[in-house]
């Protein structure tokens, strides 16, 4: 018969088997359920499907930009940076290249580990009244460890505070990424089932590995071009600085928070013809190039690559007109937008000079991760109607294409995609305006 007493001591041994300090076991792995986020090079994880398709996607991540209450925001750069929040509720954080180094000390060294390195500006700690738990697992050359941990997060002035909840570190022993995800909360122990499930699919889903670009997936390579351009010899235009999101400024005292943005800065000239990407957009005014797929009508198909030049964006009373004249034109009553929604419409022309097929190039309204457009947790149609009526050709040119599209009242910026057929290469346009409330 086991004495009372040595019972007591091997559950001990076996709680600090499983962690640091303190009873209680940290999952490493599980399937996760929700949207797959890949966005950050060599990493993917999941983040709850509600929770993503809410999000309104920003560009940039700053002081200057507002940031509503209770709305949720995502922000990547495509490589190495994403994060999604929504203020004082949840943080979600990934980076490629952090420094923690916590698969080169012992246990002793762990819990100082996870507080000498940041995760995009975010330091942490172990609350007082916490006990340090964590677990780490080996799969091949894959090491993966979740800590729980309290981070000192400081997104912008409104979006600061103590955020509870795990720690996610990767390493394959040449790069090391980071998740973390948290809950406002000034301790682990104080949140609720909820926040803990929350936390405990983002970080356990975790795992090293990719997701295929939407062009690796679709984009059929025994299309021939039937233009005289190459891919290869597109340019985005003069490079004049680093990408601004390689680079996170912490800034200090009254201007406390990050500096981010995702846009790569160009030098372009207006009447050339530029590539474009979520992370290189043109503004209205410049030219972009896109690829379109071209059928003949006996199954063979071809692609093309002619050229947009969104020319203006038109507003109010301007876009009611150009929706009203679209539905005489086309012989369908003239209907209004969704309550909460406005019309908009873009006028553009099309470069075919180079395109002997004039195949069509379709719209859609998007958010700026190239995803729909979400406002305050509402999911955007992408759908964009034709408004041709006006369109006239030139010298190869089809000029004065229009089409009109809902807009959420209250929102200020959007993207407008052109073409990019079967995961081609698209025209990509910034839109940003004043609010309208």
């Amino acid at each position: 018969m086991v004495s009372k007493t040595k019972l007591i001591t091997s559950i001990s041994v076996l709680c600090m088997a499983l962690t640091l300090t303190g009873c209680g076991k940290v999952k490493v792995y599980s399937g996760g359920k929700g949207k797959t986020i890949g966005y950050v090079q060599g990493i993917t994880f999941k983040v709850a499907s509600d929770v993503a398709a809410s999000a309104t996607a920003v560009s940039k991540i700053t002081n200057k930009q507002e940031y509503r209450e209770g709305t949720a925001y995502s922000y990547n750069d495509g490589e190495s940076a994403y994060i999604l929040f929504n203020s004082g509720n949840y943080v979600v954080m990934a980076c490629k290249g952090t420094e923690f180094g916590i698969f080169d000390v012992n246990k002793k060294g762990k819990k100082d580990a996870v507080k000498n390195a940041d995760l995009l500006g975010t330091w942490f700690t172990i609350a007082e009244g916490d006990k340090f738990k964590y677990n780490e697992q080996k799969k091949k050359n894959i090491q993966k460890g979740v800590y729980e941990v309290v981070g000192g997060v400081s997104l912008t002035k409104d979006v600061l505070g103590d955020y509870a909840g795990k720690l996610a570190v990767m390493s394959d022993g040449v790069d090391e990424w980071s998740v973390f995800a948290g809950c406002l909360s000034p301790t682990v122990k104080k949140l609720s089932s909820a926040q803990e499930s929350f936390i405990d699919n983002v970080v356990e889903s975790m795992e090293a590995g990719s997701l295929p670009t939407e062009e690796e997936v679709t984009y059929d390579a025994v299309y021939g071009y039937s233009t005289s351009v190459s891919r290869d010899d597109l340019a985005y235009g003069e490079t004049t600085a680093e990408a601004p999101g390689d680079e996170v400024i912490i800034e200090t005292g009254s201007k406390q928070g990050l500096s981010l943005s995702n846009q790569n800065s160009y030098e372009r000239s207006y009447n050339t013809p530029y590539a474009s990407s979520p992370y290189a957009m043109l503004l209205p005014g410049y030219s972009g190039y896109t690829e379109v797929i071209h059928s003949d009508g006996a199954g063979n198909l071809s692609k093309e690559m002619p050229v947009v030049t969104l020319t203006s964006i038109l507003k109010g009373d301007e876009a009611v007109t150009v929706a009203k004249k679209a539905s005489g034109y086309y012989g369908y009553p003239y209907f209004d937008p969704e309550p909460g929604y406005s019309w908009e419409a873009a006028v553009y022309d099309i470069d075919y000079s180079d395109c002997p097929a004039n195949a069509y190039v379709d719209s859609r309204i998007l958010g700026l991760d190239g995803e729909s457009l979400a406002y305050r947790g509402v999911t955007v149609p992408q759908r964009t109607y034709e408004a041709d009526y006006g369109m006239y050709v030139e010298n190869g040119m089809e000029l004065g294409h229009m089409c009109f599209y809902q807009v959420p009242n209250g929102a200020d910026e959007y993207v407008l995609k052109f073409g990019g057929d079967q995961g081609g290469m698209a025209a990509w346009y910034y839109v940003k305006q004043a609010i309208k409330e």
